[in-house]
């Protein structure tokens, strides 16, 4: 139950935390956003699992504990969509080898 709760808000807090070390869109400052959001996932994931273990734990069923599972999967897809616009525009997530060598041509030809 705890966990279902607070899955979101930690994935949240992780999120705009890492969102708070863009300074520009510079490649430098883009690299060390990556960096840091990697980490914030990692950390959101180790918590959630903590928060999952105290709910076992203390008892609540067990179809909670999977619903925390699905919820944080979740949570971690959207972010990750998020970041994904934040680093490479709007370049869609499933693009065909067609697409990646027009997208590679265009940018050496600018």
């Amino acid at each position: 139950m705890f966990a279902i709760i607070g899955i979101p808000f930690i994935t949240y807090a992780c999120y705009k935390f890492a969102c708070g070390t863009i300074f520009d869109l510079s490649n430098e400052s883009k690299a060390q956003f990556g960096y840091t959001m990697l980490g914030m996932i990692t950390a959101q994931n180790a918590c959630a699992a903590v928060l999952i273990l105290m709910d076992l734990l203390m008892g609540f069923p067990k179809y909670l504990a999977i619903l925390a599972v699905i919820v944080c999967f979740i949570c971690t897809a959207i972010e990750v969509i998020h970041v994904k616009k934040i680093l490479m525009g709007d370049v869609p997530i499933f693009e065909t080898k067609e697409q990646f060598h027009k997208r590679l041509r265009e940018r050496t030809i600018k």
